[in-house]
């Protein structure tokens, strides 16, 4: 059976839409905190990834074959689109808040290592900002 951009871009949505539903399943594992069942999703994301590249390449071949496209391919075309960019968003959405927890990890590490260091500026007697760094042994082992 010969591809067509019209059947390569319902696959490629097919695929955007189990991507999609990973990222939301991503975004539920890290609010509440079930890191373990990360690694997994991360490997059905890369293989979502992996099938929209492909895609991509099929369509590239196929629309250069075919010429200009139909109503229908042009619809399916903007839907597509739409799916991708919301991809898009879900991914910043969930790198933002992984982000944030390695910023706490760091911070938490830092306190524990006894590297204080605040990062809101104070002034000193001159009126010139900075950000005192302290260091302060918690405990010693």
């Amino acid at each position: 059976m010969k591809k067509t951009t019209l059947n390569t871009i319902n696959e490629s949505q097919h695929a955007c839409n189990e991507l999609i539903e990973l990222l939301e399943q991503e975004n539920r594992l890290l609010i509440t905190g079930k890191i373990a069942e990360f690694e997994d999703l991360s490997e059905d994301k890369s293989a979502r990834l992996q099938r929209l590249k492909k895609y991509e390449q099929q369509l590239v071949e196929i629309m250069t074959a075919e010429g200009a496209p139909g109503t229908e391919t042009v619809n399916q075309w903007e839907r597509l689109r739409n799916s991708l960019s919301q991809c898009r968003a879900l991914n910043q959405r969930n790198g933002y808040i992984i982000n944030i927890v390695l910023n706490n990890i760091q911070q938490s590490l830092s306190i524990l290592r006894g590297n204080i260091c605040d990062n809101s500026p104070t002034y000193n007697n001159s009126g010139a900002t900075h950000n005192p760094t302290y260091t302060r042994s918690i405990a010693k082992i």
